[in-house]
């Protein structure tokens, strides 16, 4: 009020001074925190696990709103959820998705919300079928008297007004609804232009979202140039959220980006890149920050008794002392320590069929499929594993040299066949990355034609390099 005394009237700023030298106990500003003091304000960064939650979560919002405004929100639910169900029966840990139930998203964690944001490029792809495209309005002829026009018509009529039409009006009242517009003094409402987002927003609108959270998690950049390249796909981000916010929220007063803290939270991201070079490295995932509620959970003791604190981190230190000592006195260059761990990450991240013909049929019928890459960044291939009678065996997933294709959000589609040479798994051999192929469900094309992501958000381009979709 001090700064810009111009906002308020003379009455209330004469009032509030008055009161101020009355009580000026009510007007001093609390004691900071002593933990405030530490540092500067660049360094208290956001959460990045809860910054991309909280915005991945009003995206997907967003969507649905769109889809139920368009009375098509059963029908997307329905066409996401064999889609979402075949990625779930993978059981990969670095994408845990899981079907949703309605736009409160029941059970869902910042995992969840990052697996949908990974393969949300593909999975509304679905957004390309007729059933979503935008419904042509046909009003009543204007020679029709208005007690024979149908449910259609009558609905027709108040959607081009922009009146909402209440579900399972029944047809009577839904023709006094339209007889009480038409017969009023004032005349019936004037007709809307049709600003309501199309189908080709929706999926701009999460390709953006996928290329911001790709590259906020990336490492092939750093510093300024990182910075920069985040900056601008932000700056796109927000822009496309706030027109489709606009049509969708028309009462809004505010763009809807501007009451969700998360999105604001992505234009200070540049300088994170700059003062700590990645990103990735302050993502709370495993047991740091609220992980750890996972470790102690079955630790807390049944009652709440004096030094329960002290006993709870003694029963978790008991239960971990010894795998960090084995950890402290083993060899990092250890053979068996190596063959033991390749083996762990194997078991984690990549499925291992039971047999090939699962494979086979997986490729075949479209649904997909998990792979390892082998090698270095220079020289990798990709296999899909099978474990048989205690043994483990892999086969060479080969890309054709066929034309790749490239759909409206980036993503290359390339045809892949399965070699018919079967070879026993060395645990020795170094692993590169954990690979997830896509299939085209939605091009008429002969053979398997897929998307190759990877546990990193990077994808094969059509010169089968590993890129970001930037």
């Amino acid at each position: 009020m001090d700064t810009s005394p111009e906002e308020y009237g003379n009455a209330i700023v004469a009032y509030v001074n008055a009161d101020q030298q009355q009580q000026p106990d009510i007007y001093e500003l609390p004691p900071t925190p002593p933990c405030w003091s530490i540092g500067t304000l660049n360094q208290r960064v956001e959460t990045i696990m809860h910054l991309a939650m909280n915005t991945q979560k009003a995206v997907f919002k967003l969507v649905l709103k769109w889809a139920s405004d368009m009375d098509n929100g059963t029908l997307l639910r329905s066409r996401l959820k064999p889609l979402i169900a075949s990625v779930q029966g993978l059981r990969l840990p670095y994408v845990p998705a899981r079907m949703f139930k309605n736009a409160k998203f029941g059970g869902f964690v910042a995992e969840n919300y990052r697996a949908l944001t990974m393969i949300s490029p593909w999975l509304f792809r679905c957004l390309l079928e007729n059933e979503f495209q935008p419904r042509v309005i046909v009003l009543p002829p204007t020679d029709k008297p208005r007690s024979k026009w149908t449910i259609k018509e009558n609905t027709a009529w108040l959607r081009v007004r922009g009146i909402k039409v209440p579900a399972n009006i029944p047809a009577v009242e839904l023709t006094d609804l339209v007889n009480n517009y038409c017969i009023d003094p004032t005349g019936p409402p004037s007709i809307l232009t049709n600003t309501a987002p199309t189908p080709e927003d929706i999926r701009r609108l999460l390709s953006l979202l996928f290329r911001v959270f790709g590259t906020l998690f990336a490492t092939d950049l750093k510093g300024d140039i990182a910075g920069n390249r985040f900056e601008a796909l932000v700056v796109q981000f927000l822009d496309c959220v706030q027109r489709i916010g606009e049509a969708c929220h028309p009462d809004k007063k505010q763009p809807i980006w501007l009451s969700k803290y998360g999105m604001l939270g992505l234009l200070r991201c540049r300088q994170h890149f700059i003062d700590y070079t990645y990103l990735h490295s302050l993502y709370e995932g495993g047991i740091e920050g609220e992980g750890m509620v996972k470790e102690l959970r079955p630790l807390c003791p049944n009652a709440v008794r004096a030094g329960w604190p002290l006993n709870l981190m003694n029963a978790f230190n008991r239960q971990n002392i010894l795998s960090s000592l084995t950890t402290g006195f083993q060899s990092t260059n250890s053979p068996e320590k190596s063959s033991t761990f390749t083996n762990i990450v194997h078991e984690a991240n990549a499925k291992r069929y039971n047999t090939w013909a699962d494979v086979t049929h997986a490729l075949q019928h479209q649904q997909p499929v998990s792979m390892v890459v082998l090698g270095s960044t220079k020289a990798w291939t990709c296999h899909v594993m099978v474990h048989q009678f205690q043994s483990s065996y892999t086969k060479q997933i080969c890309i054709l040299p066929n034309e790749a294709s490239v759909d409206e959000s980036g993503f290359v589609y390339h045809t892949v066949t399965i070699d018919d040479m079967e070879c026993p798994y060395n645990p020795t051999t170094p692993v590169w990355s954990f690979r997830l192929l896509l299939p085209d469900l939605w091009t008429e094309e002969v053979g398997v034609r897929v998307c190759m992501i990877d546990k990193e958000w990077r994808f094969v381009n059509a010169d089968h390099d590993w890129t970001y979709l930037g």
